[in-house]
C-alpha cells in the first residue's frame, strides 16, 4: 500500500495538542538534565512515585548506564503526567497516583516493544502512546482516534554509511529535491526520524527491515508517498488513511510526530 504523507513544519512552542472531529492528541517535550544522578534523593523519589513493579525492574536493568536510566525514568514521568491530565480533561477520570498508570510493552512478535497504556490493571485501548528520547530532548505523545509515533535525534554531522543503511537510490534522490532550506545532514536526520516515527505509529518499527518503509515522490510540495511492505498493511486500521509528519528543528534536535488517521470526508 502507498500512503501520501504530508510534511508540515510545526513550531512546537505554539501548541501541545491537536484535534479534529475524529481524532485528538497531546504531546509534551522536556530538556533533560546535563548530568543526572541516579542516586539523588529526587530521582529515587520519582522512581517510588511513578514506576510500577515491572517499570522499576526495567529501570534497574540500566544500572550500568546512568544516562539511559535517567532518560527511561524521565520519559515515563513526562508521559504519565500527560496521560493523567488527558484522562481528567477528556474522561473526568481522577486517579489517586501516577502508579495507577502503567506503560507496558508488547513482549513478542512484529510489534515487540510497542508501548501501550494500562489504567488500574486494565488496558486502555482508546489511547495510543509513543515515547522518544536522546541526550538533548525527551518526548511523549498520546493519541485518540489515530495512530501516533514520535522520534527525536540530535542534529549533528552524519556519514554516508547511515544514508546507505536506511535509504534506497530513489529516496536519496528525494533528498536533493525536497525540504528546501534544510542542509544535507538535516534532511537525512529528518527522514530517519520520519521513518522511526511512522514505524512507531504502526507499532512495528523496522521489524521487517529498513526497506519496509520507503519514501517516494508525491508530486506535491509538502507530500511524499510512503510505500509499505505488504506485511504492514494489517496494522493500518483505516481503509483510506490520512497521514502527516509534523517536524521541528530546534534546541539542537530534530523532533518528528507521525499521525495516521481516517481521511476527512
Amino acid at each position: 500500500m502507498a500512503i501520501t504523507i504530508c510534511f508540515k513544519r510545526w513550531i512546537q512552542a505554539k501548541s501541545n495538542s491537536m484535534c479534529n472531529e475524529r481524532s485528538k492528541l497531546a504531546i509534551a517535550w522536556m530538556i533533560p538534565e546535563a548530568s543526572p544522578d541516579s542516586g539523588s534523593r529526587e530521582q529515587i523519589k520519582l522512581v517510588q512515585e511513578y514506576l510500577g513493579p515491572g517499570e522499576k525492574e526495567k529501570y534497574r536493568a540500566f544500572y550500568r548506564n546512568s544516562r539511559r536510566q535517567y532518560e527511561m525514568l524521565q520519559t515515563r514521568v513526562l508521559a504519565k503526567r500527560l496521560i493523567h491530565s488527558y484522562l481528567y480533561d477528556n474522561y473526568e477520570l481522577t486517579l489517586n497516583n501516577h502508579k495507577e498508570i502503567l506503560i507496558a510493552n508488547v513482549e513478542n512478535g512484529e510489534r515487540q516493544g510497542k508501548p501501550y497504556i494500562v489504567i488500574k490493571g486494565n488496558i486502555f485501548a482508546e489511547l495510543r502512546i509513543s515515547l522518544a528520547h536522546c541526550r538533548k530532548m525527551l518526548g511523549a505523545v498520546i493519541g485518540e482516534g489515530c495512530l501516533v509515533g514520535i522520534d527525536v535525534e540530535e542534529l549533528k554531522p552524519v556519514g554516508q554509511s547511515l544514508l546507505d543503511i536506511f535509504l534506497d537510490k530513489e529516496e536519496k534522490q528525494l533528498l536533493t529535491n525536497s525540504f528546501r532550506g534544510l542542509d544535507s545532514d538535516q534532511k537525512i536526520i529528518l527522514l530517519w526520524c520520519a521513518k522511526e516515527a511512522i514505524g512507531k505509529a504502526l507499532g512495528t518499527g523496522f521489524s521487517l527491515g529498513f526497506s519496509s518503509l520507503r519514501f517516494r515522490s508525491g508530486g506535491e510540495n509538502c507530500s511524499l508517498k510512503l510505500e509499505l511492505h505488504e506485511g504492514l498493511n494489517k496494522y493500518l486500521p483505516y481503509m483510506n488513511p490520512q497521514s502527516y509528519i509534523y517536524y521541528d528543528l530546534a534546541e539542537e534536535t530534530c523532533r518528528v510526530l507521525s499521525v495516521i488517521r481516517a481521511r476527512d470526508e
